[in-house]
């Protein structure tokens, strides 16, 4: 009766053993246990930089932003230009907004 004890313990102890294995990762190194999953942060993207605007005679304005041409519609480092004016810039993201203006230099003769 006693060795039947001590089969079903061992057998337990074993099938334990094997579940608790099973759910780690095969590649992890060994003695590695898996804690809380890391959450992704939100990475911070800082506003892009207004350089230029360029319009045509169609008041069709073009505003350079870190180095890249874009148009209303276009995107910049997941911020989206939702407007071009020959003054200034709007850029969305999710439901916030920002509004970059160009230095405006006054200019004496």
């Amino acid at each position: 009766m006693l060795n039947k004890a001590w089969w079903l313990m061992i057998l337990a102890a074993v099938s334990v053993s094997v579940s608790a294995s099973q759910e780690q990762d095969p590649t992890a190194p060994l003695g590695w246990m898996k804690t809380e999953q890391v959450k992704k942060a939100k990475r911070n993207v800082p506003v892009p930089e207004l350089q230029s605007i360029v319009c045509k005679d169609d008041n069709q304005c073009y505003a350079i932003l870190n180095d890249k041409v874009v148009d209303k519609g276009d995107s910049v480092s997941g911020y989206k230009v939702s407007k071009v004016t020959p003054s200034q810039v709007e850029l969305k993201q999710g439901s916030k907004s920002w509004t970059l203006k160009l230095f405006s230099l006054d200019i004496k003769k």
